[in-house]
């Protein structure tokens, strides 16, 4: 199973984006670049559950996708486009 997903676009400083395509880097965000008020939200542990699962390929990458963005959104970090 592939880590893969479509992009997500966070905004990681006040002028600077990064782009997310798999669980590896969505996890690496999740558990290194979060923002401190929100790491230990529900949201983000839901997200960093289904991340880690698609990296060990246990999880669908869609699904980690899918609750990456509802953490992002939580914490005001996700790209207006993706909003």
């Amino acid at each position: 199973m592939t880590q893969k997903f479509e992009p997500v676009f966070v905004r990681v400083s006040a002028v600077n984006y990064q782009v997310v395509t798999d669980a590896v880097r969505a996890t690496g965000l999740l558990l290194k670049h979060w923002p401190q008020e929100f790491v230990e939200s529900d949201l983000n542990r839901a997200a960093l559950a289904a991340c880690l699962a698609a990296w060990e390929a246990d999880g669908d990458p869609m699904d980690a996708r899918a609750a990456f963005v509802q953490a992002a959104h939580e914490a005001g970090i996700l790209a207006p486009e993706d909003d």
